[in-house]
């Protein structure tokens, strides 16, 4: 009989249990001891506010942690915040500072090929007038002798 009542009185609660959470869904479970303990709203409203009161009570750090207003991890943290794009502003420098020694080399390379290739067309250009002042030279001779040829015949 008194195990009836047990249960009986555990299905209850188990029932309001889950109408108030269903309604207010406010209620959290503590576990201690291995027992489940119910807090109501307000407990855990107290509860919440005694973390924040410590939340707070160590966020008030002793002067000695402080330099110039602030705790070092506040330091530790805004150095991690701008190492990122102090690196990335450092890196676009290096990049086009380097892309630009590249074009610059290729510049120069590509004005000694323009001046070995302009060297060699004059130089073939030379030569070929050479051979046309050959050419005509000996068909002037030839013309020369035609002519002798023709007026001692």
């Amino acid at each position: 009989m008194e195990t009836h009542r047990h249960n009986s009185l555990v299905h209850k609660q188990i029932k309001e249990i889950r109408l108030e959470e269903i309604v207010t869904m406010n209620i959290s479970a503590i576990y201690s001891n291995d027992n489940r303990e119910l807090t109501s709203p307000m407990e855990k409203k107290e509860k919440q506010q005694s973390k924040q009161h410590e939340y707070r009570r160590r966020r008030q750090r002793p002067q000695q942690f402080m330099d110039y207003g602030h705790t070092r991890f506040e330091w530790i943290q805004l150095i991690a915040t701008l190492t990122v794009p102090i690196a990335i502003a450092i890196f676009t420098i290096l990049d086009s500072v380097q892309q630009m020694n590249q074009s610059k080399n290729q510049f120069n390379v590509q004005l000694r090929i323009a001046a070995e290739n302009r060297e060699t067309d004059l130089h073939i250009a030379s030569e070929n007038r050479q051979k046309d002042l050959d050419i005509a030279s000996e068909n002037r001779w030839k013309d020369y002798k035609i002519a002798l040829s023709v007026l001692l015949s």
